[in-house]
């Protein structure tokens, strides 16, 4: 196989589309069910249902290791369904960090609007600057008390400010004992460093600390789009099988489409695409040093922007990344094509 392969298909197909026992680890970002910004794609509950973690199982080796995001609400639902599907937990890691933004409401806002108040007036709106996915409403000044019981309360908010996101470790059955399983298999061992105590963030160890994606490690990409003049024309469900594209999208971006896939399309305007829960690639890069050999095989059903399967093969490991929406894919090709300095760690 290329050293990275990228399947636009529905996560829940893998297990039909991958040979059994074939993936030396899985490291992926799920969607963390939170209805992130009041989109269904961060809601289809697939994180908390133990058959998806099922079928990842399966095409997984013995002993091969699982990293999955998870929020820190709900990361328990996550795990429950990754340990009733057959997996393992064995740990987890804490990425570490100290740009989280707080999105909670703060009091005084709270009780200003309690109280009648238009919170809005005279408040100016932030540029979120565009991209495929809803954004909330920013506004570039703090918020100002209006109200003395607002006022009583500055300081206060309905959360905390996120300053960690845990990523659980897991692993498929083991064949046997830890040493035939790395012996016959080559999987389930961490690289391990000594006892030395250190702040920098090595591997082997159960933390990372590091601030969120930005600038490199968030592609953007300004494309065409193409929409189907008709989703059911079995001359569209041929092409779309021809150059495995899910059928039933809205829009398709015209750089993955070819003359005989355009002319059955209509021009459906340009949009700016980016991804709104990019992780920093050297995180992913840290990750998959730990869960998967060089040479090996690394799966990411959820592929995203691409940033594990860059991380994959800047360390010397293969990659199958799966993704559902066909509006990622120039980022993810985008980021195929920038070249990455090896051997991170």
């Amino acid at each position: 196989m290329d050293p990275a392969e990228v399947w636009n298909m529905d996560a829940r197909r893998i297990p039909g589309c991958l040979p059994p026992e074939s993936m030396h680890a899985v490291v992926t970002d799920p969607p963390y069910e939170l209805g992130f910004g009041a989109r269904a794609w961060d809601r289809q509950g697939i994180a908390f249902d133990p058959a998806f973690w099922a079928g990842l199982l399966k095409v997984t080796r013995p002993g091969g290791i699982l990293l999955a995001f998870g929020a820190r609400r709900l990361w328990h639902r996550m795990v429950c369904a990754v340990e009733d599907a057959g997996w393992e937990p064995v740990d987890q890691i804490a990425w570490l960090f100290d740009d989280g933004m707080d999105t909670s409401e703060t009091a005084p806002h709270a009780l200003d609007r309690e109280a009648g108040v238009d919170v809005k007036e005279g408040r100016v709106r932030a540029d979120s600057g565009g991209g495929t996915y809803a954004r909330r409403v920013r506004y570039r000044d703090r918020y100002r008390p209006r109200t003395d019981a607002a006022r009583a309360w500055e300081g206060f908010s309905s959360g905390l400010r996120p300053a960690w996101e845990p990523i659980l470790v897991a692993r498929a059955p083991r064949d046997d004992t830890f040493g035939h399983t790395l012996a016959v298999w080559g999987t389930g061992a961490f690289p391990a460093v000594s006892d030395a105590v250190s702040d920098v963030p090595l591997p082997g160890r159960s933390w990372w600390y590091g601030g969120h994606a930005h600038g490199a490690d968030r592609p953007v990409v300004d494309a065409p789009l193409a929409a189907p003049r008709d989703p059911e024309d079995p001359r569209w469900l041929g092409v779309c099988d021809r150059l495995g594209l899910v059928p039933d999208a809205k829009a398709y971006p015209a750089s993955v489409l070819d003359a005989g896939a355009l002319a059955l399309t209509r021009p459906a305007g340009r949009r700016r695409l980016a991804h709104p829960t990019v992780k920093p690639l050297a995180l992913m890069r840290h990750l998959v040093t730990l869960a998967c050999p060089k040479g090996g095989l690394v799966l990411d059903p959820f592929a995203g922007s691409g940033t594990t399967l860059q991380a994959a093969l800047a360390e010397g490991r293969r990659a199958v990344g799966v993704e559902s929406d066909p509006l990622d894919l120039p980022l993810i090709d985008q980021r195929l094509d920038t070249p990455v300095q090896t051997t991170l760690a």
